[in-house]
C-alpha cells in the first residue's frame, strides 16, 4: 500500500510472516501519515496483519480480518455498490481506494474461510432496535465554510435488540436501518454489534450534526435488518 507525493511519499510495507490457504500474515511498517484507523474513536482498524484470502468469481481478494464483518455486511446488504474504507492520510478516502470501482460478479457470493461464513447472511435478520441511551458526542471535525464555519459533531447512540448468538447475530455484524421512527436532525443508516449475548445484543449507530443544530432529538426505536433497504 502506498501514498502519493501529497502524503509525503510514504509507503506502508511489511514482511510476510506466514502463508496458508486462508490467510497471509504480514508484519507491517506503517507510514506516519497513514494511520490505519477511520479517524473516529472506538471504531475497528482499517488494516491489520491478518489478510484473509477471499475468492469472488475469478477475482482473488485480500481483506484485512478487522474489516471482514464490514466486507461481508456489504455483500449481505444486497446493495449495488460495495464500499470498503481503506487507510490513507487523515483516516480514509472514498475513492479510488474503495472497492466500489470494482464490479463484483453478478449473482455470485464470495468464498470466505469457514470462520467468516456466518457473516454472509443469505436469509436477512430483521429485528426491532430499542434506543436505551441518549446520544453522546464521540468526536468532531471541521469547521465547514459552507455551513457558517460550524464544526461537525459525531454522535453515537446504542440500541438493544432481542436477538443474539442463538439467532445468528455475530460480533461486529452490520445492520441497516429499515424504517426510522421519531425525529432527528442527523442521518443514521447502519450500525454494528458492539456487545453480544445468547439472546440479545447491543448495536451502535453513528450520525453527524453541525454544532449550531444542537443535540439530536431522541429516537424511540428503529427497525433494522442485515439487508440494506436501498438494495434493489
Amino acid at each position: 500500500m502506498g501514498d502519493g507525493p501529497e502524503y509525503g511519499g510514504e509507503c506502508d510495507y511489511g514482511d510476510v510472516v506466514s502463508v496458508d490457504a486462508e490467510h497471509i500474515i504480514v508484519r507491517w511498517t506503517i507510514g506516519t501519515h497513514s494511520p490505519h484507523h477511520s479517524g473516529e474513536p472506538d471504531q475497528p482498524l482499517l488494516l491489520d496483519g491478518d489478510l484473509v484470502r477471499v475468492r469472488w468469481g475469478k477475482a482473488e481478494l485480500l481483506v484485512p480480518a478487522c474489516r471482514m464483518p464490514a466486507f461481508c455486511g456489504g455483500v449481505s446488504s444486497g446493495a449495488g455498490g460495495l464500499r470498503i474504507r481503506v487507510p490513507r492520510r487523515g483516516g480514509w478516502v472514498s475513492s479510488p481506494g474503495d472497492l466500489d470501482f470494482w464490479d463484483p460478479p453478478s449473482g455470485d457470493w464470495p468464498e470466505v474461510p469457514a470462520r467468516w461464513n456466518g457473516y454472509l447472511v443469505h436469509a436477512p435478520i430483521r429485528v426491532r432496535a430499542v434506543m436505551d441511551r441518549a446520544p453522546r458526542i464521540v468526536g468532531a471535525f471541521g469547521p465547514r465554510p459552507w455551513k457558517d464555519d460550524s464544526p461537525t459533531l459525531i454522535w453515537s447512540v446504542t440500541a438493544s435488540i432481542e436477538a443474539g448468538s442463538d439467532q445468528r447475530v455475530l460480533p461486529e455484524m452490520q445492520f441497516f436501518v429499515d424504517a426510522p421512527t421519531g425525529h432527528s436532525p442527523y442521518d443514521i443508516r447502519n450500525g454494528r454489534v458492539v456487545h453480544l449475548e445468547r439472546d440479545s445484543a447491543q448495536v451502535e449507530f453513528r450520525g453527524w450534526t453541525w454544532l449550531k443544530e444542537g443535540p439530536p432529538k431522541p429516537i424511540s426505536f428503529l427497525s433494522i435488518s442485515t439487508r440494506d433497504p436501498s438494495a434493489q
